[in-house]
């Protein structure tokens, strides 16, 4: 059981050496050997304080929040990620889970971009439909399909790129208003 005082210590540690390296003249290595530890995990640390407010109130609230690794990922999130990373952390996922879904395996995705890919998916399945054998048309099998797809067509097109994104964010915009 963690310990009720363990996200508190937390955000205090964190707090601490940023006040030390703005107040000393000590490099975050040279702090980092003093202390026995290594640089990256200071770095870690610090990362944690550039979190929303509110975040870092939970954290000291609830000690089964207060992992540095999982905080110092969320904090190098933002948006929509940065919640869905937040709402996994908060559900207790591990971090060799964030870590792996960060890298891309079972990727943190928005609901949006993951309704997209299925049903680009299964738009590929009907049109492969009787033009390949049963059982060639995998989940994994059409996703790495379906990247060197959008690598063709993104070497083709570079030229259009601008103006395709720009009209891309017009779309978007006009759906979110």
């Amino acid at each position: 059981m963690a310990s009720p005082n363990r996200g508190k210590k937390l955000v205090q540690e964190a707090r601490k050496l940023q006040e030390l390296l703005s107040r000393s003249k000590l490099s975050l290595r040279a702090i980092a050997r003093r202390r026995n530890v290594s640089p990256a995990s200071l770095s870690q640390l610090l990362a944690i304080l550039r979190l929303p407010e509110e975040i870092l109130e939970e954290v000291e609230k609830k000690p089964e929040l207060a992992s540095k690794t999982k905080l110092a990922m969320l904090a190098r999130s933002e948006g929509e990620e940065r919640d869905i990373l937040w709402a996994k952390i908060r559900d207790g996922v591990s971090s060799d889970t964030l870590r792996n879904r960060k890298r891309g395996q079972g990727a943190v995705l928005p609901e949006k971009t993951k309704a997209t890919i299925e049903e680009i998916g299964h738009s590929l399945r009907r049109e492969l439909a009787g033009h390949v054998p049963p059982g060639s048309v995998g989940s994994d099998r059409i996703i790495q399909f379906s990247v060197e797809l959008l690598a063709n067509l993104w070497q083709a097109q570079r030229g259009d790129v601008v103006e395709t994104y720009l009209d891309f964010i017009e779309r978007e915009e006009g759906l979110l208003s």
